[in-house]
C-alpha cells in the first residue's frame, strides 16, 4: 500500500471514530437531560398528602417505565433512572407514610444522602423523619 492510500485510509477511519463517538456523547447527554427533565416534570405533578394510589398512577401517565419503579417497602418507591458512567443519574426516592405522600427527594446511586447539586431541592414534609 502506497503513503498516499495508507493516510487516506487513515484520515477516513479516524473521521468513521470521531463522529460515531460524538454520537454516543450525544445520545448520552440528550439521554441523561431528558431523565432529569422527567424527574423535575414528577415532583411538580405531585403534591404531599396524595394517597400512593394516586402517586403511582400519576408516575405511569408521566411516561415511567414499569422496570424503572422499584418499590423498596410499603413506605418507600425509587424512580430509577437508566445508568450512566460515574453514577450520574438521578434517583427519585418518594417516601410515604400510612399511605400518603410525605417525601420526595433526589438522590445518585452512589448514595441515598447525597443530593445532587443540579437537582431540586427536597420537598419533605417538617413533621415526618424519612430516611436519607
Amino acid at each position: 500500500m502506497d503513503r498516499r492510500r495508507f493516510r487516506t485510509a487513515l484520515l477516513i477511519g479516524s473521521s468513521v471514530i470521531l463522529v460515531l463517538a460524538f454520537l454516543v456523547v450525544d445520545f448520552t447527554i440528550f439521554r441523561h437531560y431528558r431523565y432529569e427533565s422527567l424527574i423535575v416534570k414528577t415532583m411538580q405533578n405531585l403534591a404531599l398528602g396524595q394517597p400512593i394510589e394516586e402517586v403511582t398512577e400519576t408516575v405511569i401517565d408521566l411516561g415511567w417505565d414499569e422496570d424503572q419503579i422499584l418499590l423498596s417497602s410499603e413506605d418507600s418507591i425509587f424512580l430509577d433512572t437508566p445508568f450512566q458512567f460515574g453514577a450520574d443519574n438521578w434517583i427519585l426516592y418518594l417516601g410515604f407514610e400510612k399511605d400518603r405522600l410525605v417525601a420526595m427527594k433526589v438522590r445518585t446511586p452512589d448514595s441515598l444522602y447525597y443530593h445532587p447539586k443540579d437537582a431540586p431541592p427536597d420537598i419533605v414534609d417538617p413533621n415526618v423523619e424519612t430516611p436519607y
